[in-house]
């Protein structure tokens, strides 16, 4: 009996062993099939590497292409704006009409209190009486030439001048030309 039972282990151990080295077989048979797709995927995305960097070459190759290409539409289109830009940098030279302008600007504004002065002057002469209200709406209002407070200013000066006589009726002051007191 001993030697039946260590035969029966002996067969037990036997189909352990074969049972053992069919499943290290299956094993070896999966991880040689992993590592055969493992590969296989190695290479296709070699592959692909590959293709996209011959691709990426080959655009690379036509930018350079287009950049140092100049189309015929482009070339005076660029030379213009240049020439643009260089005269927008450029001084301009002065000319006589621009001078004469100035001139005359700068004496205006120089005498510009003496003109809006001889203006109201002449306004008075023409109308030879005049109320200051009146005066007030064709030099402030119609021609824009001061603001009220300095058109004030300029009437006091006015009526220090001995050309022009000054009248009170009621609230408004007339001025009136010394022509009119003449005649």
């Amino acid at each position: 009996m001993a030697w039946f039972s260590k035969k029966k282990k002996q067969e037990e151990i036997t189909s352990l062993e074969l049972s053992m080295n069919q499943s290290f077989d299956m094993l070896k048979y999966d991880v040689s099939g992993v590592k055969s797709s493992i590969l296989m995927n190695n290479q296709n995305i070699y592959q692909w590497l590959q293709f996209l960097y011959k691709r990426i070459q080959e655009q690379d190759q036509k930018i350079k292409e287009l950049e140092t290409k100049e189309k015929p539409a482009e070339k005076p289109l660029i030379e213009h704006l240049s020439q643009l830009l260089k005269r927008r940098t450029e001084p301009k030279p002065p000319t006589k009409i621009s001078t004469f302008k100035e001139k005359v600007i700068q004496k205006m504004t120089r005498n510009s209190k003496q003109f809006i002065k001889n203006t109201m002057i002449s306004l008075i002469n023409k109308y030879q009486r005049i109320s200051a209200y009146e005066l007030k709406q064709i030099i402030v209002e119609e021609q824009k030439l001061t603001t009220k407070s300095t058109f004030y200013r300029l009437l006091k000066e006015i009526e220090k001048n001995s050309e022009i006589s000054t009248l009170k009726q009621g609230g408004d002051r007339i001025f009136i030309s010394s022509v009119y007191v003449k005649n």
